[in-house]
């Protein structure tokens, strides 16, 4: 939206979702998805076949950090889960690596501990990925490392694999920049600490809220706007 309307828009947030996904989000997403229609908070509903939903007490390790999440989040996240269409999984790699032209300050943020996009956690995936045990150890070692700069992946998934860097803002800031293209005016950023993909259920998720709504202050006069 940013790119195709830009001239209709005054600033960008972008929250956790950023150009390069982790090594292990693939192996925490897709075995963690199924046919919606076979979920029991679903039942006597009409579900399209083609949407999906997260299988029971997944979301935890995918969405969160699961040392800081409330446990009494995550039950109501598990009991109020939406759907998503399989096609939405399937169009991610051309979303998050088209070229963008973004002609507005743009403002990032991101959860550290995020497993989608920032840090590898290969701990949490199911056992036949290689998600426990010495094998899941053995790719963390080999992918933390590499973080950042693997290279394109295959055809199959067209999505650039190795983390964003999230360890800072200015690490953050640094890394993701250049994606939104030469004629940005600005990027800045926050990284909250402790924090997985899901920033608005996060025990400090206030200091998200109030360092963006700062920067809007700032940016393009609060209030005002």
């Amino acid at each position: 939206m940013a790119t195709d309307y830009g001239q209709g828009l005054d600033a960008a947030v972008f929250t956790a979702a950023f150009e390069k996904l982790t090594v292990s989000a693939p192996l925490l997403v897709l075995p963690a998805s199924y046919p919606a229609a076979a979920d029991p908070n679903f039942l006597g509903s009409t579900v399209d076949p083609g949407y999906m939903t997260t299988l029971p007490d997944t979301r935890r390790n995918v969405f969160y950090e699961p040392m800081t999440v409330d446990p009494a989040v995550v039950r109501y996240d598990e009991a109020n889960k939406s759907t998503y269409a399989a096609t939405e999984l399937a169009n991610y790699p051309l979303i998050l690596n088209r070229p963008l032209d973004v002609r507005v300050p743009v403002f990032l943020v991101a959860g550290s501990e995020d497993s989608l996009f920032c840090k590898e956690n290969f701990s949490a995936a199911p056992a036949a990925t290689g998600g426990s045990g010495d094998i899941g150890e053995a790719l963390e070692d080999v992918a933390t490392p590499l973080k950042g700069s693997l290279p394109q992946t295959n055809e199959l998934t067209g999505s650039t694999l190795g983390g964003t860097d999230c360890d800072s803002t200015e690490a953050l800031v640094s890394d993701e920049a250049a994606h939104f293209g030469p004629n940005t005016p600005s990027v800045d950023g926050f990284v909250l600490p402790e924090a997985g993909h899901s920033l608005n259920q996060a025990p400090d998720s206030q200091r998200y809220f109030d360092a963006v709504n700062g920067w809007i202050d700032e940016t393009v006069g609060g209030a005002a706007h």
